[in-house]
């Protein structure tokens, strides 16, 4: 049974939310911060054949009562029909984030990206035509769709919400193919806002760091940390980083704050948090681990990211340190790394 919408925060002006993607990095941390603001949760994963594999959505505080996953495939026309209708505010998360082993961008990364925007706006039109009201919707976008690389603007300068990515390809492959789907997927989604008048904010996070909800590791942060912890070479060099509770933090705000439509919301640190930085802030917490040592820690360098929009939201970020820990005790707690330890 639903519980009482009277006993929510007074602050949650809505009722029911849709996420998309929800067994993902970013949406399972969103799904439980919402069920803890009194949110009703409709929430869409790939498959739903695998009960085991949704088990820690399903045992997030709220979710026997306040909890529905759905079944439903990015890119079938109408399959978020369900989800979507009657939802207040709807959080679209699903996009694949891979980066190497990409033989085909379009099909790998392009279509999905567009055709998942596109079929969310959809089903959205289709819920507003049968007499729903029209929600507010968050798209989950990136830093990517602000820059091709750091080096698109001088040395001096600073990135900013109302710069987008002008220099990324498809045919480029890589990490490249996906920094351009993220842009034409966050075109996409102005474009379609615009079209049916709808109330849209993107958040456009940076390398998502922080405590997993998930017991997975197959995406590219979860695994970058595995790595590093079971004494590998983590593939991730020094990256701009966001802790997932915070952007997932962003996301609500920017679902619920009146100011925030019409605006994207770069969530980042300002600065590159080194390769260097993160190991040896790991072999200082676990001396009894063998992790890679990654060579001198530079000094903090070049600002590269200005974000004007995320203050409106009343967030400040957390320190890069505390989410890497964080993320390093929540993965060790799962059991889904293998540390060796020091002979």
């Amino acid at each position: 049974a639903r519980r009482s919408w009277a006993a929510r925060d007074e602050r949650c002006v809505m009722k029911v939310a849709a996420v998309t993607g929800a067994t993902g990095f970013l949406a399972s941390e969103l799904v439980a911060q919402l069920l803890k603001r009194g949110y009703f949760v409709k929430a869409t994963v790939r498959s739903l054949a695998s009960p085991d594999r949704l088990a820690y959505l399903r045992a997030l505080p709220d979710a026997s009562e306040n909890l529905e996953l759905m079944q439903a495939d990015l890119l079938a026309p109408g399959a978020f029909d369900e989800c979507i209708h009657g939802a207040d505010a709807v959080f679209h998360t699903a996009s694949p984030f891979i980066t190497e082993g990409i033989t085909d961008p379009h099909a790998q990364l392009i279509a999905p990206s567009l055709d998942g925007t596109r079929n969310v706006f959809g089903s959205v039109a289709k819920s507003v035509s049968n007499g729903q009201v029209k929600p507010r919707i968050v798209v989950t976008s990136s830093i990517a769709a602000v820059l091709g690389t750091l080096n698109d603007k001088p040395a001096g300068q600073c990135f900013s919400e109302d710069d987008w990515n002008s220099t990324s390809t498809a045919e480029r492959g890589g990490l490249d193919a996906y920094r351009y789907s993220k842009l034409v997927a966050e075109q996409e989604a102005w474009k379609l806002a615009e079209a049916q008048q709808l109330k849209v904010a993107t958040v456009l996070p940076s390398f998502i760091v922080g405590p997993p909800r998930t017991p997975r590791v197959d995406g590219e942060s979860l695994r970058n940390m595995k790595q590093a912890l079971e004494g590998q070479m983590p593939h991730r060099g020094d990256t701009n980083m966001v802790d997932v509770r915070d952007c997932a933090a962003a996301h609500i705000a920017a679902a619920e704050m009146p100011s925030a439509v019409g605006k994207r919301f770069l969530t980042s640190s300002e600065c590159l948090v080194s390769r260097a930085f993160v190991l040896a802030t790991l072999r200082e917490k676990y001396p009894q681990y063998q992790i890679q040592d990654g060579g001198e820690v530079p000094p903090p360098g070049r600002k590269y990211i200005c974000g004007k929009n995320l203050p409106m939201l009343g967030l400040s970020l957390r320190d890069p340190k505390t989410s890497i820990l964080d993320m390093a005790e929540a993965m060790l707690a799962h059991g889904v790394v293998k540390p060796t330890l020091r002979v």
